[in-house]
C-alpha cells in the first residue's frame, strides 16, 4: 500500500491491531494512539515493512504485547515513555527480535535510554535475544555515535554471557 497509516491522534484499539506482513509505502504513525488487548497482541507488526518510518510518541499501551518481530521500518521516531515495560508478573510486553530500522530520527539516541528501551524487548519466555543490540549498535555507528555504539555492544556481551551462564546451570 502507498501512503501513510494513521493509528494516531486519539486512536483507540481494544483488541488486536494486526499489521502482520503489511507493506506500508509511507509512515506508520501511532503517535497519540492507545492500544489495549489483555492476554494477546495489542499490535501485531510481525514482518511488516514501513518504507518511511514509525512514529511512536505519546502512545499508551494499557495491556497486551507490541510484537515487532522481523519488522522493518525506515526511520524510528519514538520516545522511551511510549514503549511498554514488563508486566507486573514479569511477562513480556514488547518483542523486538528481528526488528530493523535505518536510523533514529528526531528521537533519543543516548545509549542509557536506548538500553532501557532494549531491556523491555530483548527476551522472550526468559530467553535472551541479542539481535536488538546488534541492530542498535549498527545504527548508532552509522549515525556517528561511536561511544554509544560501544556501550550497546558491551551491554549485549554482558547480557549474553549472563544468559549463557544461566543456561549452563540449568542443563
Amino acid at each position: 500500500m502507498t501512503g501513510t497509516v494513521f493509528l494516531s491522534d486519539s486512536f483507540v484499539a481494544t483488541g488486536e491491531v494486526s499489521l502482520s506482513g503489511a507493506e506500508i509505502g509511507g509512515q506508520l504513525n501511532c503517535s497519540g494512539g492507545r492500544f489495549d488487548n489483555t492476554g494477546g497482541d495489542a499490535l501485531n507488526g510481525q514482518r511488516m515493512r514501513v518504507t518511511a518510518g514509525l512514529l511512536w510518541r505519546t502512545v499508551t499501551v494499557k495491556a497486551g504485547l507490541i510484537n515487532l518481530t522481523s519488522a522493518r521500518v525506515g526511520d524510528l521516531a519514538d520516545e522511551l515513555a511510549s514503549w511498554p515495560q514488563h508486566a507486573e508478573d514479569g511477562s513480556d510486553r514488547l518483542l523486538l527480535d528481528g526488528f530493523t530500522y535505518g536510523r533514529i530520527s528526531g528521537a533519543f539516541t543516548d545509549a542509557r535510554q536506548r538500553l532501557d528501551w532494549l531491556s523491555r524487548g530483548d527476551s522472550w519466555a526468559g530467553r535472551f535475544l541479542p539481535q536488538p543490540y546488534e541492530q542498535l549498535a549498527k545504527v548508532m555507528g552509522e549515525m556517528g555515535h561511536a561511544a554509544d555504539r560501544r556501550a550497546v555492544l558491551v551491554e549485549r556481551e554482558r547480557l549474553q554471557r549472563r544468559a549463557e551462564r544461566g543456561w549452563l546451570r540449568h542443563r
